[in-house]
């Protein structure tokens, strides 16, 4: 049954309704969702109000990484699909996914990126490879940004960004 609904775009509703029973630690990886499956569901979910890093889906986002009030939800919203797969992730702060992953130098679907801020000094923002588009692009699904690829912006959405940067492999 979980192979043929593969094959098909589900709704957000129905995902919401399996949730992690679809990926259970007896589930063999072949029966599971993948990440970019799960994040696609939520392209277009967006803060409410806007701008508040809070809202009924950003807070189960939030909630995924043990965080329950609003905050920066970017890598908290990877960890949430990668519980929904039934694995568990680096949580909601950023540098943490770049700590036992496997670097990665040509992005595949399900690879995610890792954005450095010098201002910073660390990496403050993730996202999901969705597709590997050209040698040079890739696909992304991405929590807590915009139409400009802000690390600060208000919904999920799909980006196109360059393969060149820091690539990790869970």
């Amino acid at each position: 049954m979980v192979k043929n609904l593969r094959r098909r775009k589900l709704p957000l509703a129905l995902l919401m309704v399996l949730g992690t029973h679809l990926c259970s630690a007896s589930s063999s990886s072949s029966d599971c969702f993948s990440l970019p499956e799960i994040l696609e569901t939520q392209i277009g979910v967006s803060e409410t109000p806007k701008g508040s890093n809070w809202g009924p889906r950003v807070s189960e986002y939030l909630a995924a990484a043990n965080i329950y009030q609003p905050a920066p939800w970017c890598g908290a919203f990877i960890e949430w699909g990668m519980k929904q797969t039934g694995r568990k992730g680096g949580g909601a702060w950023v540098p943490n996914w770049n700590i036992p992953a496997k670097v990665v130098t040509n992005p595949r679907r399900g690879d995610l990126g890792l954005i450095w801020f010098p201002n910073l000094k660390r990496y403050a923002h993730i996202y999901c490879v969705s597709e590997r588009i050209s040698s040079s692009f890739v696909r992304t699904i991405e929590g807590n940004s915009d139409d400009s690829g802000s690390r600060e912006g208000t919904k999920v959405v799909s980006k196109i960004r360059p393969a060149k940067g820091r690539y990790v492999r869970w």
